[in-house]
């Protein structure tokens, strides 16, 4: 991974159990947002269980033209099959905006001054996202588990940016730039789970075999004409990328009283193509 290291994001699962929350916050800036979940049981089923999450908020900044809004719905839905069997189906849409230029005109190196670098009037970064998942899992006996988990997910980002710069005017001089991003991404990860032991040392020995197709594609333009010059612009393709890639695991935990030890593998074929 790199430096920063990895964001491990787990979604909310039903619960066995009736749960709400409801939350209103406002706060400076013009801050207002409202949130909710809840989760529980069906009502009538005997099987099903629900979530259903949700936020919405809008909100400025200190930043002129600067916004921080959200708007995000993860519903998600667990039916017990039989006993041994669970299906659970996730879901998630984000649409949230907030500013493309967050920085100040810097008249040189070392120097910094408190003017804006941002046009009010072209300044969102949009980013729309979808998500929707599956998790089935079976209980072979009590030693073996079998599972599945599979995602599709698609994410848009649209960012608007400006700048200033010196062009030897009385005024400083501004231009506008506009980013676009796509990215689709499909996985799949099929795994077998056993427990046992050897003598004294027990043994959770895990085996998988998953799958991942990603297909990228970004935009970019930089107008120093106009603002409407760049608005009646289209995005000229700035390249993409597709990737596959087919992975093979083997891990195996093993206790021996107060002594855990872990023995790993992985293999794993990537193909990629970039434009």
């Amino acid at each position: 991974s790199g430096p920063g290291g990895i964001v491990n994001m787990v979604s909310k699962r039903p619960t066995a159990e009736a749960y709400r929350e409801v939350e209103v916050l406002t706060g400076t800036d013009d801050r207002w947002q409202g949130a909710f979940d809840l989760s529980g049981p069906v009502p009538g089923s005997g099987s099903l269980s629900y979530r259903i999450t949700g936020l919405a908020r809008t909100a400025e900044t200190e930043l002129p033209g600067y916004p921080d809004d959200k708007l995000t719905i993860a519903p998600a839905l667990s039916w017990a099959i039989t006993p041994d069997t669970t299906l659970t189906l996730l879901g998630e849409y984000t649409d949230a905006t907030t500013g493309g230029t967050a920085s100040y005109y810097n008249p040189a190196y070392g120097e910094v001054s408190r003017i804006p670098a941002a046009d009010p009037a072209y300044n969102d970064f949009d980013q729309q996202q979808w998500r929707l998942g599956w998790e089935l899992e079976h209980d072979v006996n009590s030693a073996i588990t079998l599972r599945q988990k599979g995602r599709y997910a698609d994410v848009d980002a649209d960012l608007e940016y400006s700048g200033l710069y010196d062009a030897g005017a009385p005024e400083l001089t501004r231009y506008w730039g506009h980013y676009t991003e796509t990215l689709s991404q499909f996985t799949v990860d099929n795994q077998a789970q056993a427990e046992f032991a050897t003598g004294p040392v027990r043994h959770t020995l895990l085996a998988g075999l998953d799958y991942t197709w990603a297909d990228y594609e970004a935009g970019s333009l930089v107008d120093y004409v106009s603002l409407a010059s760049i608005k009646a612009s289209a995005v000229p393709s700035a390249g993409g990328q597709e990737q596959n890639q087919v992975g093979l695991y083997l891990h195996d935990q093993a206790v021996w009283r107060d002594l855990t030890v872990f023995l790993s593998g992985r293999w794993d074929h990537v193909e990629t193509g970039s434009t």
